[in-house]
């Protein structure tokens, strides 16, 4: 075991950083009953839930436009059918697990592949949603950094110059998109020229992205912060997640808005509205983009075993029941997990 590489230590301190953040969350809501954090969940109008769940299908969407985009910039143009489903699921997983270029990209090569596309076209599509991620992320999150330099030291992320680096990132590749000529090699795939116009999309498509996100938990808080004060606490909370490496940076995302956000009157209720918005933005696309995998697995596996079953193929007909057992078990572990979680439907009725 090497105890120098950065695989050993990424973990451990993701691990560190999220026990850190629980032990924070605990000490800033030891004065606050369940009870309490429930009435407030259940005090959030029906509007602000409503207005949530519309942003977050709105969010999807646009995450569909931009592997659209990238499908026609690798050269593999689809059907926004298959990229609606393929960009959903994968999204949804990425989002909630963490790791997107792993959990992401291996459940879009498992649609992809199916629908004829190569490891090189996966890669490619993989390789531009992801930039076109960061990009946004790092230029508002930089932005965050220069317009709130005193929350920045608050979750020890540096400050000005820092903040001037990383707002100047999209610029600079928007600028060195005019110069970019050849293609490179990044993972092993080849790349094309982005181009500026692509390249301006790609960090278009990011801010609206990051942007929806943000608008998903601003109209489900208890108050009125301010739009340029709550997203400034926001993308500086969403990069505290991400560097943090917790799987979306659960426990480490709540921890860092609630420590920029000291004037909050009621903790109960902002711990309430950042609950509602992990539950919305997160677990419920996981439950859907689950069943939707399970559901797409089925229709098309099932079949072809019996298909072979028939045909006499030796073994397959112990296969049918054996994967049906596995969907079922699939199925009630998305059912057991719904159940587990804190219910919103309820509200809406």
């Amino acid at each position: 075991m090497n105890f120098r590489s950065v695989s050993f230590w990424g973990p451990v301190v993701s691990v560190v950083l999220i026990a850190a953040a629980l032990r924070f969350l605990n000490q800033e809501l030891s004065h606050v009953s369940v009870d309490q954090i429930w009435s407030a969940l259940s005090s959030i109008p029906r509007r602000g839930i409503g207005l949530a769940l519309a942003l977050a299908v709105l969010n999807y969407v646009v995450l569909a436009g931009y592997e659209l985009f990238a499908c026609r910039y690798a050269g593999v143009p689809q059907p926004f059918r298959r990229i609606a489903i393929s960009s959903f699921i994968g999204n949804a997983f990425a989002n909630t697990l963490g790791f997107s270029f792993l959990s992401g990209s291996s459940i879009k090569f498992r649609l992809y592949a199916a629908w004829g596309l190569s490891t090189a076209d996966v890669g490619r599509i993989t390789i531009f949603t992801t930039a076109s991620l960061w990009l946004g992320l790092v230029g508002l999150g930089g932005l965050a950094l220069l317009l709130s330099p005193e929350a920045a030291r608050t979750l020890a992320l540096g400050g000005d110059i820092l903040g001037a680096v990383l707002t100047a990132v999209p610029l600079l590749y928007i600028l060195l998109s005019t110069r970019w000529r050849s293609p490179v090699s990044i993972l092993g795939f080849q790349i094309p020229a982005p181009g500026t116009a692509t390249a301006a999309v790609q960090v278009l498509f990011s801010v609206l992205d990051w942007g929806l996100s943000g608008l998903i938990l601003y109209v489900l808080l208890p108050g009125d912060p301010g739009l340029t004060v709550f997203f400034t606490r926001f993308m500086l909370a969403q990069l505290a997640g991400v560097v943090s490496q917790a799987p979306g940076g659960v426990g480490v995302f709540e921890t860092a808005f609630m420590l920029l956000t000291p004037d909050a009157a009621d903790n109960g209720g902002l711990f309430a509205a950042l609950l509602a918005f992990r539950c919305i933005y997160y677990i419920l696309p996981l439950l859907l983009a689950a069943l939707t995998l399970a559901v797409r697995e089925a229709l098309e596996t099932v079949p072809v075993l019996r298909l072979l079953a028939h045909a006499g193929v030796p073994g397959s007909a112990t296969l049918v029941p054996q994967a049906l057992a596995a969907l079922t078990f699939a199925s009630g572990a998305v059912l057991l997990l719904s159940g587990a979680t804190p219910s919103l439907a309820g509200r809406l009725q």
